[in-house]
This record gives C-alpha cells, sequence and structure tokens, in this order.
C-alpha cells in the first residue's frame, strides 16, 4: 500500500480520479483509485488485495506520512479526490487498446 501510494500526486482541485469499486467493469485504472490499487497488486504479484473498506481507511494515513494532500470532495456525480497517477505509474498499468475511428461523445 506505502508503493502505491508513492505513485499517487496532488491535484490542485478534487477533479482527481474517483474511489471506484470492485463490482465496475471494465476496470479502469487511470479513473479509479481502488482499480488502480488492484493493477498495482496485480503486477506486482500480489495476491491479497486490500479490501474497498481497508483500501478507504488505510489511504488518508498513508498519504499524511508522504506528505501529500489527499481530499474528498462530494460532486453531482459522487466524490472525487485530489489525486492522480504519477507518470512513473505506466510502469505498471495494463496498456490502453488503441481505439479506431472513436469519436468522442462530449
Amino acid at each position: 500500500m506505502y508503493r502505491f501510494c508513492g505513485y499517487l500526486v496532488s491535484v490542485n482541485d478534487a477533479t482527481g480520479m474517483k474511489m471506484g469499486n470492485k463490482n465496475i467493469s471494465p476496470r479502469a485504472p487511470r479513473l479509479y483509485l481502488y482499480h488502480a490499487y488492484l493493477s498495482f497488486m496485480e503486477a506486482h504479484g500480489f495476491e491479497r488485495p486490500l479490501t474497498l473498506t481497508k483500501f478507504g481507511e488505510s489511504i488518508p494515513k498513508i498519504m499524511l506520512e508522504y506528505r501529500k494532500e489527499y481530499r474528498k470532495v462530494r460532486t453531482k456525480k459522487g466524490y472525487s479526490y485530489n489525486v492522480e497517477l504519477s507518470e512513473e505509474a505506466e510502469e505498471w498499468l495494463p496498456s490502453v487498446p488503441e481505439c479506431r475511428d472513436f469519436e468522442s461523445p462530449i
């Protein structure tokens, strides 16, 4: 868990990642903190990840030890956190399939 938090960087506002859970499929580790944690655990061969509850309880304490700000803000679409993954996380994040002829709905 400490190594995972080393890959998190604070952003100025709570427009960073959302928490996510195991039931969201497919996994989106660049959007959801818990999915990123699960991907980190798999990439490093750890077989017993923390539950979502334990993960949510642990992350604020560890971020405090790293002296990184960690805030949760309620938005119209749920809670967002003021953290994102650092560029170094690309080492263990799963690759994103290339989307050809994709048009953004935005």
